[in-house]
């Protein structure tokens, strides 16, 4: 809209530059100048009607066809720039709505995915809470079997849980390469 204002206080602007350069009469000077000018006036005796016509138009009123085309294709120009913008603005309020609505439904997945992340962490940390517990109950020669064969970073983290005495039991009786591999994993020497 401001774009629309701004080309019409030019138009007017220039319409003024154009019409300043000419002089207009006063209306008064017209009337009397045009009663000069008519056939009974006995000053004027050999004027005819169409230099009286023509007259009135150069004293009365600016006619001046160009200078009218011009104003005229200005409009058409501003009101074809004013429908323009009126439909891009539509568009991008079409737009604007089409991206908050996709913005929504991220925001929806998004939250979906996070509370599925959030249901699996909670299910994983059960299921190894659940195996600390079985291995707590196992005895240190079951245990030590068992987690020579277990994947390291479980194994770590269900070393992790236990009690510094169990584990050093576990431990001796597990292999010795497997042993300090998962110490190293358990110190954080290795990843």
């Amino acid at each position: 809209m401001r774009f629309l204002k701004w080309v019409n206080y030019k138009i007017i602007f220039l319409v003024f530059i154009f019409y300043s350069n000419i002089k207009i009469v006063n209306s008064k000077e017209n009337n009397q100048k045009i009663e000069n000018l008519s056939p009974t006036s006995k000053s004027s005796p050999g004027v005819t009607e169409d230099q009286i016509v023509t007259k009135k138009n150069q004293l009365g009123c600016i006619v001046h066809e160009a200078a009218v085309e011009d104003i005229r294709k200005a409009r058409e120009d501003i009101e074809l720039r004013r429908k323009d913008l009126v439909i891009y603005e539509s568009e991008l309020k079409a737009r604007e709505k089409a991206i908050s609505e996709e913005i929504k439904k991220l925001e929806n997945t998004r939250e979906l995915i996070s509370k599925s992340q959030e249901v699996k962490k909670i299910e994983y940390q059960k299921k190894v809470s659940k195996l600390i517990e079985t291995f707590l109950t196992m005895s240190p020669k079951s245990s030590a079997k068992v987690l020579s064969t277990l994947d390291d970073r479980l194994a770590v983290l269900v070393v992790s849980e236990m009690e510094t005495t169990r584990l050093a039991k576990i431990m001796n009786l597990m292999d010795p390469k497997r042993s300090s591999h998962l110490s190293e994993l358990i110190a954080g020497v290795k990843k």
